[in-house]
């Protein structure tokens, strides 16, 4: 039985894995998400969520690769960097308005979107 729960959790963490990828990828190709601090903390956190799983799949297909602990101790500040960061950006825009930069509209021959 726990064999079969680790597949299905390792299952999950793919999944998210591949969620957050293709997220933070269709996010920079698509978005100006450098526009708002909202943006960019919201790129910072998926990047984050990714480095995260990577290494949880990582330790999961060979739990004594070389440099873990170094490897976990830098995910983990970068993690910790990300959530602050998330933080202090709520933080700031408490009591102001929303603003947003607006995109100057690309005609529709240009777009990147895929059809």
């Amino acid at each position: 039985m726990t064999d079969a729960l680790f597949l299905i959790g390792d299952i999950i963490m793919l999944t998210a894995l591949a969620g957050a990828a293709v997220f933070a990828a269709s996010y920079v190709a698509f978005f100006n998400w450098r526009s708002t601090s909202a943006g960019r903390s919201l790129l910072y956190f998926v990047l984050a969520l990714i480095a995260w799983a990577s290494q949880s799949v990582l330790a999961r297909l060979n739990p004594d690769y070389m440099g873990r602990e170094w490897v976990r101790i830098v995910v983990y500040v970068f993690i910790a960097a990300t959530v602050w960061r998330l933080v202090a950006t709520l933080w700031r825009s408490w009591g102001r308005p929303f603003e947003v930069t607006p995109r100057k509209p690309r005609p529709p021959s240009a777009s990147r979107m895929p059809k």
